[in-house]
């Protein structure tokens, strides 16, 4: 089995993490996550974990999580789909959202070293309407000597544009 991921990034960037682990036989995944709205303020957060159960060798547990606030300083609060645990775009043309997160993934167990990232992050969203929403990112992405590119320190700026339907 194995597990490859980008870190903070969509983009097609280096694999932050890139292992793989033997004798798979099983894998389960929780989490949990939970989001608060409250005027123009927003907490939103999720803990999720991962058992590798493999053949003649000892589990495999990783986790992670993160947790992220902002204000709207234009517009109202986000909407929210009960239906599939979703916030939603705003109704409100022209409104601006602010945001820090931080974030937390360890795949490091006790028998395989497969690496850990910590990032900060801190953002804009611009909702133009319901449909098209501007984001601004900035993360500061801190790596052990465990995970695929080694013990670093790096900074990323993306801007997206996203466009529901």
């Amino acid at each position: 089995m194995s597990l490859k991921g980008t870190g903070d990034t969509y983009l097609p960037v280096p694999f932050v993490f890139d292992s793989t682990i033997s004798h798979s036989q099983c894998q389960y995944q929780w989490n949990i996550e939970s989001i608060f709205h409250h005027l123009k303020f927003f907490l939103q957060g999720e803990v999720m974990g991962m058992i590798i159960r493999r053949n003649n060798s000892p589990s495999y547990n990783a986790y992670g999580g993160y947790i992220e606030g902002g204000y709207f300083i234009l517009g109202n609060r986000l909407g929210y789909d009960r239906r599939d645990a979703l916030p939603l775009c705003l109704e409100n043309k022209n409104s601006l959202a602010i945001f820090v997160r931080v974030n937390h993934t360890n795949l490091n167990d006790s028998d395989l070293k497969c690496g850990a990232l910590t990032d900060l992050s801190a953002g804009m969203n611009y909702y133009l309407n319901k449909h098209i929403i501007f984001r601004l990112n900035y993360s500061h992405v801190k790596t052990d000597q465990y995970s695929a590119l080694g013990k670093a320190h790096y900074n990323v700026l993306q801007s997206r544009i996203q466009i529901k339907f």
